[in-house]
């Protein structure tokens, strides 16, 4: 029996087309790539060091944030700049600054004190995420200008401890380190 498919001749018993063998191949290809890909997805996203890795980088992130608030200060907006130190640390730590904010303020606004800070290097040293703890190593530079006065470059190598508040990380410890 013979049948005319697209112009050409068939006979019954022959070997599929290679056409077609092709198509067929390249499905299958694309089924197993498909598969591959969303294995390889789901793993990654599921992967303890990757979740550990998003959480060191939060913590870096929030460390960073904090030390620049908690080292800058402009006596023309020092009540903003000290009231914004408690939105950077824990309030354990919180309740401490508190207490010395009226001093501080007076202070910068006498002595027309403006200092900004930068974090040169940080690292996280330690990070329990089940405690909602972290400890951190970083070198600041800051730079204190007070009226009349030259501006005195000062820098620092902090060890810091956090804590997660929510979704972010907040001081509850710094001591200088040597």
């Amino acid at each position: 029996m013979i049948v005319r498919v697209f112009g050409s001749a068939r006979l019954a018993g022959r070997r599929p087309d290679r056409l077609v063998v092709g198509m067929l191949a390249a499905i299958v290809v694309a089924v197993v790539a498909a598969g591959w890909s969303g294995w390889s997805w789901w793993q990654a996203e599921h992967d303890a060091g990757l979740a550990r890795a998003r959480s060191r980088d939060a913590v870096l992130q929030d460390t960073r944030k904090a030390l620049v608030t908690l080292h800058t200060l402009d006596y023309r907006t020092a009540k903003e700049d000290i009231e914004a130190w408690s939105t950077v640390t824990a309030s354990d730590f919180d309740s401490n600054l508190v207490v010395a904010d009226d001093d501080q303020r007076d202070r910068a606004v006498e002595s027309e004190l403006v200092a900004t800070a930068e974090v040169r290097d940080i690292a996280v040293t330690e990070l329990y995420s089940k405690q909602h703890t972290a400890r951190v190593m970083a070198t600041m530079q800051t730079e204190v200008h007070r009226a009349d006065e030259d501006a005195q470059q000062r820098h620092s190598l902090l060890r810091l401890e956090l804590t997660r508040d929510g979704t972010s990380w907040k001081v509850s410890e710094v001591q200088a380190a040597t």
